[in-house]
């Protein structure tokens, strides 16, 4: 498997996993034959191959969502400490705000007209009153959805 990403020149960057988290190895090698988009950043595919000189991300995954952390090798304990804090402050209820954000998605490419539409869209949504993830969180899911579509019918009225 293959997976694109935009690295800075003179930085590789190889996939490893265990069975709770992929980690991301930063070498300082990168392979003469990685396409160049500008001069000073290069698209690199990720390969399985090991890496030499390694400085570990963990990353948090839950649902869509991912957050990487590191502490560019200075303290792989205080990563672990840090990842578990992420997990525990951004748990199910951010997840399950990012799939039903991403329904509403299509609707919003296909509705409004501008970036700046769909920008204040989904910032009107995400730090609305009240709070969606708090609504997620006490098992109010139906009203997020109510409120998304509050929000279309706004928009909608906006731009007609």
């Amino acid at each position: 498997m293959a997976i694109l990403a935009t690295v800075p020149r003179g930085i590789g960057v190889s996939p490893s996993s265990n069975s709770r988290t992929r980690a991301l190895r930063f070498t300082r090698e990168m392979p003469s034959t990685l396409p160049t988009r500008t001069p000073a950043i290069r698209t690199a595919a990720l390969s399985s191959r090991p890496a030499t000189l390694s400085k570990t991300a963990t990353i948090v995954r839950s649902g869509p969502l991912a957050i990487a952390i590191s502490t560019a090798g200075a303290s792989p304990a205080l990563a672990k400490r840090m990842k578990r804090e992420v997990a525990d402050l951004f748990g199910e209820e951010y997840a399950r705000l990012a799939v039903i954000l991403n329904d509403a998605r299509g609707w919003a490419k296909g509705t409004l007209p501008t970036y700046q539409d769909r920008k204040e869209f989904f910032e009107g949504i995400v730090n609305g009153e009240p709070d969606p993830v708090v609504l997620i969180r006490e098992g109010r899911e139906a009203a997020v959805l109510a409120m998304i579509e509050n929000a279309k019918e706004t928009a909608a009225t906006t731009i007609a």
